[in-house]
């Protein structure tokens, strides 16, 4: 995450939660099991270009 957003989101007293990502980028079943086990995301962050540190760019 770029630090900058990280500041933005932690004023708001956020709880992170990451998801997992491969060569194609997020893995969206891990989202959808993140989503039904909280009922209270309000926004997901996403770096679908050069994610840090790994440099995965999310395919089509």
């Amino acid at each position: 995450m770029y630090t900058s957003a990280l500041s933005a989101f932690r004023s708001y007293e956020c709880e992170f939660l990451d998801v997992p990502i491969d060569s194609e980028g997020m893995i969206i079943k891990e989202v959808e099991e993140l989503i039904s086990k909280h009922n209270n995301i309000k926004i997901i962050y996403i770096v679908p270009t050069y994610q840090n540190p790994t440099g995965v760019t999310w395919s089509v």
